[in-house]
């Protein structure tokens, strides 16, 4: 058969839907160079379209798209292999061929709708960025989709902790504010970012743009929705000490979040219980002590993560009202319920005090001794507790047994804030009470990094002398001055010592 019998043979076929048929005398003329030959084979291509053989159908609108006997057909076949490049997931031959269609092309507004959705849907957001970006001519779409990936590059990064860059990408997608919801996303993390960076007064302002925005859009995810801002918002007037506009923040996350149609896990399971906590604790800074002790017991009725601290702070309100009683009650049931809980130590340690300040030192030291025991080695208290039993085994005249107690202060970290004031325990037990400035200037010596110079060595000695003068042990005093001359010849005190000679001669 001749070339053009094949040809109509084949037509006629396609015509009558016969497209296996169709495809067998279509393919006798795929290597015909000729304008015949590409309309056959756009019709083979066609054919495979139609009997759900995609990939042959993209090779062969390929193969017609390089023959430019027919301008028209060319161009269709091109847009048709960009199309199916998009189907089959072949994503750059899509952006690259679409990216062929010029303006003056019948196909050029369906291609860039195609481009634009085809770079969006990638995930190379950084290779659809460049392509962008090099664009001469971007249409309104080319531009959405500009706005769209710069954002999921944004997000992507900020999942990454990488927020330098994430911040970039953001700002990029807000100089192209096409889509509203994407510019009110953007704004969002924005705000994010700047209050990780403790840029709160940036970060402010962030919130305060998106809530506005927020306003009109119904469709924003959880975790950056009006609720999630009002909660960072909340924060950063926390972090700056403005409860009054903190707690408003915190009461609008609460708000919307019991408002929302159904519980999201973020909002409801994390927010929201901390959201309470955080608003009890604004009104307790502003000394609103019923309504702190509100909200702290909607936080303990979640029984969310953290709910602990709750029952820790209504027990301080209780002693703030004077109700110790109450105050003892509500610790002593946190320790036995939540032994396990990272304010189980807090609680003991307040406890502790407590027990101190209504005159119960028994059983203060108890619970402190409870507290050093069980919680060595897990808790941060451990010093902050030694102090109070070295002060009521001082109170109780254990003078010994108080300086055991501060000297394991410095056992345990002798750069922490409560060795300052073991320290000056320390010398008023040994100097003060006890009369014995050497062991104290042996114990702090034995201290690395501490050392006693002569000048305060003298001054201690002395100082012993004179407080028993003041104490009208004058024997003893007489005793302790002529230890501290044969001590310290080139005495720096010596008129002191002439007063208490005469005064008892």
């Amino acid at each position: 058969m001749r070339v053009e019998d094949f040809y109509q043979l084949g037509f006629v076929q396609y015509q009558n839907g016969k497209y296996k048929e169709a495809i067998e005398s279509f393919r006798q003329l795929d290597k015909i160079d000729t304008e015949l030959g590409q309309s056959a084979m756009y019709y083979l291509a066609d054919c495979y379209l139609k009997t759900g053989d995609l990939a042959s159908a993209r090779n062969a609108f390929q193969i017609v798209s390089k023959s430019s006997f027919d301008p028209a057909l060319q161009e269709d076949a091109l847009f048709q292999f960009a199309k199916l490049s998009i189907e089959l997931h072949f994503d750059r031959d899509a952006i690259s061929t679409l990216r062929r269609f010029l303006p003056s092309s019948k196909y050029y507004t369906e291609a860039q709708e195609l481009l634009s959705e085809t770079l969006v849907n990638t995930k190379d957001y950084k290779g659809a960025i460049k392509i962008i970006e090099g664009l001469n001519d971007q249409s309104p779409r080319i531009k959405e989709a500009y706005q769209k990936v710069t954002y999921y590059q944004g997000i992507q990064d900020y999942v990454e902790k990488d927020h330098g860059s994430a911040l970039d990408y953001f700002t990029k997608s807000l100089t192209v504010p096409v889509n509203p919801r994407i510019k009110a996303l953007c704004t969002f993390w924005i705000g994010e970012i700047h209050h990780y960076q403790k840029k709160y007064a940036v970060s402010k302002g962030d919130f305060d743009k998106f809530i506005t925005m927020a306003g009109g859009i119904n469709d924003l995810p959880p975790s950056s929705s009006s609720a999630a801002a009002h909660y960072t918002q909340g924060y950063n007037y926390l972090k700056t000490e403005d409860h009054n506009n903190a707690l408003k923040h915190f009461e609008s996350c609460i708000r919307l979040i019991q408002a929302a149609p159904t519980g999201d896990e973020i909002l409801s399971g994390q927010l929201l219980p901390d959201a309470y906590l955080r608003s009890g604790d604004c009104n307790f800074k502003r000394n609103r002590y019923d309504l702190a002790q509100n909200y702290y017991d909607q936080a303990i009725a979640l029984q969310a993560n953290g709910f602990e601290y709750a029952l820790f702070q209504k027990a301080i309100i209780q002693g703030l009202k004077g109700q110790n009683n109450g105050k003892i009650t509500a610790l002593q049931q946190l320790v036995d319920n939540h032994a396990n809980s990272q304010y189980a130590d807090d609680a003991l340690l307040e406890l502790g005090e407590t027990y101190i300040e209504v005159d119960r030192p028994n059983d203060a030291v108890r619970v402190l001794d409870k507290l050093v025991t069980q919680y060595k080695g897990k808790s941060e208290l451990l010093n902050a507790a030694y102090l109070k039993l070295g002060l009521v085994s001082y109170n109780q005249g254990q003078l010994e047994q108080a300086l055991d107690y501060y000297k394991t202060i410095f056992k345990n970290n002798p750069s922490s804030k409560e060795a300052k004031d073991a320290l000056a325990a320390i010398e008023e037990i040994y100097v003060q009470d006890l009369h014995r400035p050497d062991d104290y200037v042996a114990f702090v010596e034995s201290i690395p990094g501490y050392k006693v110079g002569e000048g305060e060595k003298d001054s201690l000695n002395y100082l012993v002398a004179q407080r028993l003068y003041e104490n009208a042990e004058y024997e003893r005093a007489i005793t302790a001055f002529t230890e501290y001359l044969a001590k310290y010849p080139d005495f720096m005190h010596c008129k002191q010592y002439t007063i208490v000679e005469n005064h008892i001669a």
